[in-house]
């Protein structure tokens, strides 16, 4: 069967103003009127407002002057009194129609992740069941794939299932670009205000701070964003992660690529001065906010080091951690920060040597700002 994308994850739109509904809006705080009785707040403000069967909720109001199950109710369907709860058996019903569909995937409606039942007297993921269903056998410890790549849809055809390990789960979601991105269903950011983020991000003029506080995120989701730990162009491009490489930070060691042509790619990003050795190779490809040089998410001179000697040590005989100096930089003669040619380099002969982070950000070696 041909393969199909699930379409990017949109959050619901209000039914009062049409509006999509975003837990940083708050543009609908006018909206519903009919269900914020003034007169009830008045009465008791600690009370939900809304009145269903003739009767006053009993919660505890939590937002929008309504409780958390109303609230909930909104934000999902768009409006506070719509009721989503399917009916009784109906979920089993779909799980044993679709233990017979091979040829189309099937979609439990309004689910916002893989749905569960009570299956045989115990709490299920529905495809799972649709595979004991469909072959009269347990999984057991192997796990249940989907070939459409749209589980986070709510897809439980038997027909897009096949069973795997749980590394192969892994990767498979991987390739799929599943939880990334506007993929996401929780995702409060989109690709057009990442760009923008990215775009109006200056080091010492518009910090991160405020670009968290514009966005409704927080400081550490635009520091991801900055150092293409998330939100990488590529996975935009492409709908995959790229699974070649691990992103080198913190005790996390840079990983060699998996093939002679990724390799290539690489140093095609390096200007090798003619294969000086003794002068800086500058790293010609994207830079992160720090001038740090990187590639497809991972530190490029951390990268170019792997590619040479091997994997980079985490710590020292004593427990030290291991990151990487470089050598090539000079206090004296040049002023750091992150404007500094020498953190661009990424010779990896005599140029990046590993020493104790304690070393590395000594007052003799140390610029402003430095990274692992």
């Amino acid at each position: 069967m041909a393969e199909s994308t699930a379409p990017p994850a949109r959050r619901a739109e209000c039914g009062h103003c049409g509006t999509e509904i975003s837990r940083t809006n708050r543009v609908h705080q006018q909206c519903f009127p009919a269900y914020r009785d003034a007169a009830l707040r008045a009465a008791d403000s600690s009370r939900c407002t809304i009145v269903e069967h003739d009767e006053r909720c009993p919660r505890p109001r939590v937002a929008m002057d309504w409780c958390k199950i109303h609230h909930q109710r909104w934000t999902r369907t768009g409006d506070p009194t719509t009721v989503t709860r399917r009916p009784a058996g109906e979920l089993m019903r779909l799980v044993q129609e679709a233990a017979t569909v091979t040829d189309r995937c099937v979609l439990v409606p309004n689910a916002k992740s893989r749905p569960t039942l009570i299956y045989k007297g115990r709490p299920t993921i529905a495809a799972r069941a649709v595979w004991i269903e469909a072959t009269g056998e347990d999984p057991g410890d192997q796990q249940v794939l989907h070939s459409c790549h749209r589980g986070d849809a709510g897809c439980i055809a038997f027909g897009c299932l096949r069973l795997g390990s749980h590394a192969e789960n892994m990767v498979d979601r991987s390739h799929a670009g599943s939880q990334s991105g506007e993929l996401n269903g929780l995702a409060v950011l989109t690709w057009e205000k990442v760009r923008a983020i990215r775009a109006e991000y200056v080091p010492r003029l518009v910090s991160q701070r405020f670009l968290a506080t514009k966005y409704g995120v927080s400081q550490g989701v635009i520091n991801q964003i900055l150092t293409g730990r998330t939100w990488r162009e590529e996975q935009q491009e492409t709908g995959q992660q790229r699974d070649a490489v691990v992103f080198a930070v913190g005790a996390i060691p840079a990983q060699a690529p998996s093939s002679e042509a990724l390799e290539a790619e690489f140093w095609s990003h390096v200007d090798t001065q003619g294969g000086d050795m003794d002068a800086c190779w500058l790293w010609t490809g994207d830079l992160q906010h720090q001038g740090y040089g990187v590639w497809k998410g991972v530190l490029a001179h951390r990268q170019a080091y792997v590619l040479t000697h091997g994997p980079i040590p985490e710590r020292d005989e004593t427990g030290a951690r291991i990151v990487l100096d470089h050598a090539c930089h000079d206090p004296a003669v040049c002023e750091g920060g992150d404007f500094c040619p020498h953190r661009r380099c990424v010779n990896p002969y005599g140029h990046l040597a590993p020493v104790t982070q304690r070393v590395n950000t000594s007052p003799s070696r140390s610029s402003r700002n430095w990274v692992r």
